[in-house]
């Protein structure tokens, strides 16, 4: 042993107390299958100490199994739960810009009246939608970033992609909101769209 050198299991062992240490695991190694060597460690225990009693002999590969059926549960849970999260947001999105941009079917009427051509109307619709999304958006990938950074230290790339992908998928949503009620106001006539409620 170099100088300086301590050996990581130096110190002073003693015998636990009787009812201090309860309960006790211990790891056996053993050849072929674990169960069988069961009889003869109950019979050694039997010899060492008539009252001591094992219990769940089992192989070191089922240990804690039972707490990981939980976590497979509870992970499959909050996937799920996380899953209608998301569609209930989505459908939310959806539902609010679709009827914000056909609360300006009136509007749009006007355009078209006055001549507007389609590819000049559509920007001017889609460009306040757009803009509140993009704007949520900002602020909570800024609120993601922080807290992960306070939490974990910060996003690994596959988070981060992650959040990439829900933040172009809430765009996608946004613009397809905006497109259909704006499709369906296009194709009404002008004198139609007049009439309706602005």
């Amino acid at each position: 042993m170099a100088n300086g050198d301590v050996a990581k299991d130096a110190g002073f062992y003693h015998p636990a107390a009787l009812g201090d240490a309860f309960p006790i695991h211990m790891a056996v190694h053993a050849r072929g299958d674990p169960r069988q060597l069961a009889p003869r460690l109950r019979t050694l225990a039997a010899a060492v100490d008539p009252t001591l009693r094992l219990s769940e002999l089992l192989p070191l590969d089922e240990v804690g199994a039972s707490r990981w059926l939980e976590m497979d549960f509870l992970s499959r849970l909050l996937v799920l739960v996380s899953s209608i999260a998301l569609l209930l947001s989505l459908s939310a999105i959806y539902a609010v810009m679709s009827f914000t941009v056909s609360r300006r079917t009136r509007e749009i009427g006007i355009r078209v009246a006055l001549g507007a051509a389609p590819h000049r109307i559509c920007p001017a619709v889609f460009r306040r939608p757009l803009a509140q999304i993009g704007l949520g958006i900002a602020a909570g990938g800024g609120l993601v970033a922080a807290l992960a950074r306070a939490a974990i230290g910060g996003l690994s790339t596959t988070e981060l992609a992650l959040v990439t992908a829900y933040a172009a998928l809430m765009m996608g949503v946004c613009l397809l909101a905006c497109i259909m009620p704006t499709r369906r106001a296009l194709r009404v006539e002008p004198t139609v769209a007049l009439k309706a409620d602005g």
